[in-house]
């Protein structure tokens, strides 16, 4: 996969892993040099703690309903926001992440931070912040492969053509692989990356 972004003469490709500045912010979002997203989520479990600890000094007040719309709207959305990104990065940085939805989960149902905090999860329907990353990207190529997404992501899939032969694969849903050759920076820019199939009717 490789991006480019660009602002006047500071750049960040990351074909090349190229940052000139130290921080690049787009739509929210914090790019570093090495691409690792570690200040997008340490801002990130700072706006969650902050949140977090609001709710909680007005906690007793509030009902238990009350209490999940406030963290679903201030805390869980920020969790959520762009999460897609973060696919691939390690479980150790992840984790900045996930203790603030441990909190967020503790904090609704009232549970003691000593108590498993699993049941308090599966009571709530939500999916670890790692699988809430796997899930995103899964509804979002979902969606682009059956013409459900934006244009321009639909655009960027192409179904393998069915095979003349009766072959196992007749019946599953097949990438075409992109054939373009890369060659200039702008061709880069606006690649997304090659999907690896099987030849046609192999």
């Amino acid at each position: 996969m490789s991006v480019q972004i660009s602002i006047y003469k500071k750049s960040a490709f990351i074909s090349k892993v190229k940052i000139e500045k130290k921080n690049y912010v787009s739509i929210k979002l914090r790019f570093d040099k090495q691409l690792k997203m570690v200040t997008q989520m340490n801002k990130t479990c700072k706006a969650a703690f902050f949140r977090i600890f609001n709710i909680r000094r007005i906690r007793k007040f509030l009902s238990s309903d009350t209490v999940q719309t406030l963290v679903n709207t201030f805390v869980t959305s920020r969790l959520d926001y762009c999460n897609s990104i973060l696919f691939g990065l390690p479980n150790t940085e992840l984790q900045k992440l996930q203790r603030q939805q441990y909190t967020a989960a503790r904090l609704i149902c009232n549970t003691n931070n000593f108590d498993h905090i699993i049941p308090t999860l599966v009571k709530l329907h939500w999916l670890l912040v790692k699988y809430r990353v796997h899930f995103k990207n899964l509804l979002i190529t979902f969606k682009t492969i059956h013409g459900l997404a934006l244009k321009y992501l639909s655009e960027l899939l192409t179904r393998k053509k069915i095979c003349n032969y009766n072959l196992r694969s007749t019946s599953e849903i097949l990438l075409q692989p992109r054939t373009k050759t890369l060659r200039t920076l702008g061709d880069r820019s606006s690649c997304t990356g090659t999907l690896e199939q099987p030849s046609e009717c192999s």
